[in-house]
């Protein structure tokens, strides 16, 4: 969330909304539909996966994304495409997790706690948004933007105050209010922090992505591995059909998010190849699915009363988010990597001009001819400047007033 343009988050939101919720719903459709009709998956384990397969994954997006945009080769100012990327697969997540947890607690709750259950949901999210906008005012001023230490100082507020939200919401039974609390308060006050200093936000975002490859992924794939046992799980025969379920769900989310990046008309020009990769960068998946897995297979034990995953439908299920685990992700990071300088713009070097003190503009300057993103040439032209050329003089590096130019110009 520290990455995100706000400016760019409004022009875009409509492309923003298609992407992050469209998409992940029609992929979830589909899937739900090949699981059970082609499949033969129990439909309630159908619905979990169905879910648990449509989220993209932001440990594997954000920093393949950031790295790009350091090189220039995303303008967030200009295309938008880092803030339509970031919150995209922000969103995905949330209405992943949301329909899991929808899905999860409807059949697993009695039937006349159902409607407690349900009305439940909207009241945490308002209550995690009161919460998020407080705390995001409050972080805006405190600490103060000349503290010192004061960007270490938000890592770790960020670090304290979200886990301490997370975990205290999920121990009074609120498990939606506490991630909805973190998103809004984190995006209300980075949109502060990017312009209260020079640095930004660069310096946090650097603080939490180590933090999250040193500390928190490691851990996460630790505890997911202690959970599972691979070697009886890929000793299956539904290897293959498991492989042709991932296909089946990266084509549909290909698709769709193709369709709706060239439909969707957002005011801003960008180029074919542009809208192809963010239809590339939220196919990786691998991150919000190691936390839903142990849950279906949870479900699963308690739905049957045993304790293997030797049924089918289970089975095909765990394989298939597995695969996703072991390819989609690093596999997706390469693709994005290599594909990121083909089909993007590097930002272009402006056409300036630099006039020498006390001369006139007439006598002579020195300005920028050319500027190619593959070519680290730069081409330069020294010679007379016309002072009536408006778009010469746009970007002169010293602004002359206009009696010092009249006062220049009359020297002999």
């Amino acid at each position: 969330m520290l990455g995100i343009n706000s400016s760019s988050l409004l022009h875009n939101l409509s492309l923003i909304c298609l992407l992050g919720i469209l998409c992940p719903l029609i992929e979830c459709l589909i899937v739900l539909l090949a699981a059970t009709l082609l499949f033969k998956i129990n439909l309630s384990i159908a619905i979990l996966f169905g879910f648990a397969i449509s989220a993209s994954s932001p440990p594997v997006i954000v920093p393949t994304i950031k790295r790009l945009e350091e090189k220039q080769f995303t303008n967030n100012d200009d295309s938008g495409i880092p803030t339509i990327i970031l919150f995209s697969t922000i969103l995905d997540n949330i209405f992943a997790l949301a329909g899991f947890g929808i899905a999860f607690e409807a059949m697993t709750t009695k039937y006349e706690q159902l409607s407690y259950t349900l009305s439940r949901i909207p009241g945490e999210l308002l209550i995690g948004a009161i919460i998020g906008i407080s705390a995001g005012f409050l972080l805006r001023f405190f600490p103060r933007p000349d503290a010192h230490l004061v960007h270490f100082t938000r890592v770790l507020i960020l670090l304290s105050v979200g886990s301490a939200f997370h975990f205290g919401a999920r121990e009074i039974g609120c498990v939606i209010a506490g991630p909805t609390a973190v998103l809004i308060m984190t995006l209300i006050a980075a949109i502060n922090w990017q312009i209260d200093n020079r640095r930004g936000t660069r310096t946090e975002e650097n603080g939490l992505r180590l933090f999250w490859e040193l500390i928190a992924s490691p851990l996460l794939f630790l505890l997911f591995g202690s959970l599972l046992d691979f070697t009886s799980i890929f000793s299956s025969t539904k290897l293959l059909d498991a492989f042709l379920f991932l296909l089946l769900s990266l084509l549909v989310r290909l698709a769709t998010g193709l369709a709706c990046t060239f439909c969707c008309s957002t005011g801003q020009r960008r180029t074919p190849s542009e809208r192809l990769f963010i239809s590339l960068a939220i196919l990786p998946k691998g991150s919000l699915q190691l936390i839903i897995a142990p849950a279906i297979v949870c479900f699963h034990m308690r739905e049957t009363g045993r304790e293997s995953v030797e049924s089918g439908g289970i089975l095909l299920s765990l394989e298939t988010i597995l695969l996703a685990l072991l390819f989609c992700s690093p596999i997706g990071e390469m693709l994005l990597r290599l594909l990121g300088p083909l089909l993007l713009r590097r930002r272009l070097i402006p056409n300036a001009c630099v006039v020498p003190l006390g001369e006139p503009y007439k006598k002579g300057g020195l300005m920028v001819a050319h500027s190619d993103p593959w070519d680290n040439r730069l081409r330069l032209e020294l010679g007379p400047i016309d002072p009536a050329d408006p778009q010469i003089h746009k970007n002169t590096a010293y602004p002359l007033e206009g009696t010092n130019k009249l006062e220049n110009d009359s020297k002999p």
